[in-house]
């Protein structure tokens, strides 16, 4: 969603928002959402709403979390809900399974249907397990088609013995479809200056990244024309680290900029992807933004979500571990990839446009299913 500004700065806005609350988690023939829907901007879970409805041509309503017997008992009174798993790092999470056994069981819906989620990787994070990928199974059996965002995802129901197809993340095809639909937008920048997107965000061992990202663009000034480095936010709780990272470039006399990625429109995000040579992204959804334009980018992968994307797209070779970041290794990569943006489009474009269609037929599959009887 996105709110206009008293200075005209269109921005996205938290889908539960006091304004917005009411009137999407009632829409009574509007198919249920249920994905990573907060009280707080965030880019990631932004764009992945925005991009269901734009693939699907359909306003959604969305299941909140918390309450929802009461809200899925009053929607039943009018007619069974569809549901749709949305985006995000949804499967092998306990809340987002309760939701869609709220939905079949209080709801009464025998099935629901997906675009393309991710699977949250068993391990000692705490946020999922093999035994709640267990749990899920018998979830996941009610829909027609799983479909997932990467290969890692596909390998985690694989152990418990679930079968899925890989389709991207739905961002990719809702960016690129903008990016398409607009070829009169404003050109790349043309000052002269070599622009480099760095996107960091507040997540465990940051410090040292930081430390690491600082001196890899230090050295890297010294090998291209006219640097501008824009450290871009994908959410406001970002923005200190943003900040942080802003103060070790300055220090070292580059010239820098901050840039709210989350107080962009989403054709806005993409011209301000496009005035940019290279990417040097944390936050999942900054590197799937820059793959959707074509802007080459570098992952520094902080949680499994990162390679699932990356490995879908061909872009395992341009991503570091965040706990492997090392200056002189980051600096020889954004070199490369500045010298040479073709190096990563060779390798990731067929398999982003093989995504992007997966998607497109994806949503056709999946607004058939869940157009009658809401549509009427």
């Amino acid at each position: 969603m996105m709110r206009q500004r008293a200075d005209g700065v269109t921005t996205m806005m938290p889908l539960v928002s006091t304004e917005n609350l009411q009137k999407r988690a009632i829409r009574q023939r509007a198919p249920l959402y249920i994905g990573a829907v907060t009280n707080r901007i965030n880019f990631g879970d932004e764009l992945l709403f925005a991009a269901n409805e734009a693939l699907l041509d359909m306003e959604l309503g969305y299941l909140p979390l918390g309450g929802r017997n009461r809200l899925l008992r009053m929607r039943r009174a009018r007619g069974v809900p569809a549901l749709i798993l949305g985006g995000g790092t949804l499967i092998g999470r306990p809340a987002y399974r309760k939701a869609l056994e709220a939905g079949i069981e209080v709801g009464g819906a025998e099935s629901f249907s997906m675009l393309g989620a991710g699977v949250s990787a068993p391990g000692n994070n705490g946020k999922s397990s093999v035994a709640e990928l267990e749990a899920w199974k018998p979830v996941l059996e009610k829909t027609r088609t799983v479909r997932v965002r990467g290969p890692r995802s596909r390998e985690h129901l694989q152990r418990v013995g679930v079968e899925s197809r890989v389709v991207g993340d739905p961002v990719l095809a809702y960016l690129r479809d903008l990016q398409r639909r607009h070829p009169d937008r404003s050109p790349r920048s043309s000052d002269g200056h070599t622009r480099i997107a760095v996107n960091v965000a507040d997540v465990d061992g940051i410090d040292h990244v930081i430390a690491e990202i600082a001196h890899a663009l230090a050295a890297l000034a010294d090998r291209v024309d006219s640097p501008m480095i824009s450290i871009m936010s994908a959410a406001p709780y970002d923005d200190s680290v943003s900040a942080r990272l802003a103060i070790a470039c300055t220090k070292r006399h580059l010239p820098t900029e901050l840039v709210p990625l989350y107080q962009l429109g989403y054709l806005g995000l993409v011209e301000e992807l496009e005035r940019h040579q290279v990417m040097l992204a944390v936050r999942l959804h900054a590197a799937v933004s820059a793959a959707a334009v074509g802007l080459p980018a570098i992952s520094i992968a902080y949680e499994d979500k990162c390679w699932d994307h990356q490995l879908s797209i061909g872009a395992a070779p341009w991503t570091i571990n965040l706990a492997s970041v090392e200056r002189d290794h980051l600096t020889e990569m954004l070199a490369a990839l500045i010298v040479d943006p073709s190096l990563q489009r060779r390798a990731t474009e067929p398999h982003i446009e093989r995504l992007v269609e997966a998607q497109h037929a994806a949503a056709r599959q999946v607004a058939g299913e869940l157009q009658p009887p809401w549509a009427a």
